[in-house]
């Protein structure tokens, strides 16, 4: 069992944040469909608020149908943050379109 430091967590979930955004560009350049997200149902909520708030920063709407998936089989309060980025990320791209 690995036990973090509160700085080394930090450090720690960032790069775990920026591993699932590069994850999920490689599923989508190479148009590889996911059909599970549950390997982020369980994850810290301080590192899965994080991914979000990267995805959300992109404003890309590339990630929507991802976020819709995992939507679904998350909680309720992971599921509201997935709402607002999905509603921020749509506001984004009507904006710039």
């Amino acid at each position: 069992m690995i036990v973090f430091t509160e700085q080394g967590w930090m450090i720690e979930r960032d790069q775990y944040a920026d591993e699932f955004l590069h994850e999920w560009n490689e599923w989508l350049d190479n148009g590889i469909p996911v059909v599970n997200m549950n390997y982020l149902k369980f994850r810290n909520r301080g590192m899965i608020t994080l991914f979000l708030q990267k995805i959300k920063q992109t404003g890309n709407p590339k990630y929507i149908p991802l976020l819709q998936q995992w939507e679904k089989i998350e909680y309720k309060k992971v599921r509201k943050m997935i709402a607002e980025v999905i509603e921020h990320v749509n506001c984004s791209r009507l904006r710039f379109a």
